[in-house]
């Protein structure tokens, strides 16, 4: 398993996956079907990463993805039509439809997929794209254009058979002798009674006309139908020779019924020896889908294709965490990207509350996952080595279930831990959180230590200032509020009385920075307080208390 118990919802990627949609029923049946690349698939996931750098300069420079993904957005589902078809069942006419209007789309496609080898993007490698190898299948097409005559509907044309053809003019003749008889006959009827009658071939008459209600039912070709308190309502009936031209004409219909299911038949029959190269060819859809969905994500928040490499570390240089990045926009702040390298080990990630160590992690996390799941990740760049799991241990809720925070996080510790000897990510957040410091720091050092000659690469945050001292340990610090604003800042409460979290936001420097050797947690909690207004009185015992200076 990729992703330990919900790391997936909690580093966010299960929305991220959700943004990028498909735009047909085949693009989400790939998309459904998408699994990450682990180590082994290394020769895999190179070629993907060829084909993300490709499609991404196509989506730059060519208006293609627009072009192209409005006519992915016309196709339906033909997955179950073409299976029948397999199992040697007969298509009906509508069944005949899909298929036709499948393949016009299709045939659309390929034409706007042809320019693309004419580019001069296009390389030998992409010779081996499977998206650019859809098929026309010219051969289908003529078989679904009888006679030469290229329309985009189906329809069960004369040209397929004979005898098709010979009833439905037998069909066509006979239904205009019985047009016409019947004018014929109506026209007499009108004659007679001196007025129209409408198609309905009702007609209405008052009581009070007593003559010719008495010559009306005298006709036979004439039913009392209704009557009200004034008028009666006739209905003309067609006479037998009508009749009998109607019975011959139901005969025709049933003929021409058998003979389109013998038809339809032999049709399935010759659209079946193509059934493989339309399902392939919906395989290859809906790869282009997916890959265009992917690539118009890329676009809109500047993505770019993940590069790997065999040396065991995790690089990123100015990685954004997409859902956090638009919450922070949204209040009109500017988002802090982040450079970070992270070898095999532990490294620990130190810095005051707000500063961002908890969003570190979940970017890392991210970014890791979208690489692996074939996506192009928010940064400028990304160097990584395939990991074979991800493990996230953030203290989201208090409790879950009966379980307090220290029992949920060795909970999932106990899941985590056991597969230690293989290269995963594990980021933990504030390591032995839910107990007190002493027996936390002792039990963060221990679990240190048992990770630190792991191929696995550790990230954990902290506020415990032990587990920075562990031999072997890499100590990253937050650089945390900017000390010549705060003292501006400072002075304005003081004379204002009030500062909001949001200003203290955009004094907070959220780039990682090593930390010297015995180097301090920072101090900034302290700071924070003083700004928000918590009494001098309070600021001075806890400054004395740490024999330290705001």
């Amino acid at each position: 398993m990729f992703f330990i118990l919900d790391t997936a919802d909690r580093l966010g990627f299960t929305e991220v996956f959700s943004k990028i949609n498909p735009c047909s029923p085949q693009g989400q049946r790939v998309k459904r079907s998408i699994q990450p690349f682990l180590p082994g698939d290394e020769e895999k996931f190179d070629q993907m990463t060829r084909r993300l750098t490709f499609w991404l300069e196509l989506g730059e420079r060519t208006d293609l993805v627009k072009k192209i993904r409005p006519l992915l957005a016309e196709l339906k589902n033909i997955h179950g039509i073409l299976e029948r078809l397999a199992k040697g069942e007969s298509l009906n006419e509508g069944e005949c439809f899909e298929i036709k209007a499948n393949l016009v789309i299709t045939r659309k496609i390929w034409k706007k997929l042809k320019s693309i080898v004419k580019m001069k993007l296009y390389n030998r490698d992409m010779l081996l794209e499977p998206i650019l190898k859809i098929d026309p299948l010219d051969r289908l097409w003529e078989l679904l254009n009888p006679g030469g005559i290229e329309t985009e509907r189906f329809y069960l044309r004369d040209e397929y058979d004979r005898e098709l053809a010979r009833v439905r003019r037998e069909k066509n003749e006979l239904q205009q002798r019985v047009r016409r008889l019947k004018r014929e006959m109506l026209a007499e009827l009108e004659s007679r009674l001196g007025r129209t009658i409408p198609a309905s071939g009702e007609v209405m008459v008052s009581k009070g006309d007593t003559e010719l209600l008495e010559y009306l039912n005298s006709r036979s070709d004439l039913r009392l139908e209704r009557e009200s308190f004034s008028t009666c309502f006739y209905k003309w009936i067609p006479g037998p020779a009508v009749q009998k031209l109607e019975n011959e004409l139901e005969q025709l219909n049933i003929e021409e019924e058998q003979i389109s299911k013998r038809v339809l038949a032999e049709l399935s029959q010759k659209i079946r020896n193509y059934v493989d190269c339309l399902q392939k060819n919906q395989q290859r859809l809906g790869e282009l889908d997916w890959m265009l969905a992917k690539v118009e994500y890329a676009l809109k928040h500047q993505c770019v294709p993940p590069v790997r490499i065999d040396e065991n570390m995790i690089q990123i240089l100015r990685g954004r965490h997409l859902l956090v990045e638009a919450e922070v926009k949204e209040r009109g702040d500017e988002y802090t990207p982040i450079d970070l390298t992270l070898k095999r080990g532990v490294t620990v990630i130190t810095g005051p509350n707000m500063g961002g160590k908890t969003l570190n992690l979940r970017m890392v996390g991210l970014l890791t996952a979208m690489a692996q799941y074939g996506l192009y990740v928010p940064a400028e760049e990304m160097r990584f080595s395939l990991r074979e799991f991800i493990y996230f241990s953030v203290d989201d809720d208090q409790t879950k279930g009966d379980l307090s925070t220290f029992g949920q996080e060795i909970v999932g510790l106990n899941q985590a831990l056991p597969l230690k000897d293989r290269p995963g990510l594990y980021l933990i957040d504030e390591l032995a959180r839910g107990t007190n410091p002493e027996e936390g720091g002792a039990l963060g050092k221990a679990i240190i230590k048992y990770l630190l000659d792991s191929p696995a690469i550790t990230i954990l945050t902290t506020h415990f200032a032990i587990l920075t001292n562990v031999q072997g340990v890499r100590h990253l610090k937050v650089k945390g509020l900017d000390r010549e604003k705060y003292k501006l800042l400072l002075k304005k409460y003081q004379m204002e009385g009030k500062v909001s979290l949001d200003i203290i936001n955009q004094l907070m420097d959220y780039h990682l920075i090593e930390a010297e050797a015995n180097n301090e947690i920072a101090r900034d909690a302290i700071r924070v307080a003083a700004l928000l207004g918590l009494p001098e009185q309070i600021i001075k015992d806890a400054l004395k208390e740490l024999d330290g200076k705001v």
